[in-house]
């Protein structure tokens, strides 16, 4: 498998939470805990990340599952949550851009960190 690629075992729940899926991009990010792939289905994109370790992966559930609301519709929607390993979460993709992409000024992109 490769590094950005998701296991398959992974991608057919995500077809059983979005239907019929397939993934367009991967990324494995540059720190190495996690990957994210970005997926179309039939009802839009939604992005699957995948942590190596479930220390990093129950934070970012509880996360979602507990304070994402407070949010409203400014944060991604938690789709499903796979913890048999490896530990993967679903969330609806939002309209906008990565920071990356933003073309923000030096200060802002600052600020934004």
């Amino acid at each position: 498998m490769s590094e950005d690629r998701a296991p398959e075992s992974i991608l057919q729940w995500c077809a059983s939470v979005l239907g019929p899926c397939e993934a367009v991009s991967g990324d494995a990010r540059f720190h190495g805990r996690t990957t994210v792939s970005r997926l179309r289905a039939q009802t839009g994109h939604a992005y699957l990340k995948i942590h190596k370790d479930q220390a990093t992966w129950e934070p970012e559930v509880h996360g979602y599952e507990q304070w994402s609301r407070a949010f409203g519709d400014r944060t991604p929607k938690l789709l499903g949550v796979y913890d048999a390993g490896p530990f993967a979460i679903l969330v609806s993709e939002m309209r906008g851009k990565n920071l990356e992409d933003a073309a923000l000024p030096v200060g802002q992109q600052r600020a934004a960190l």
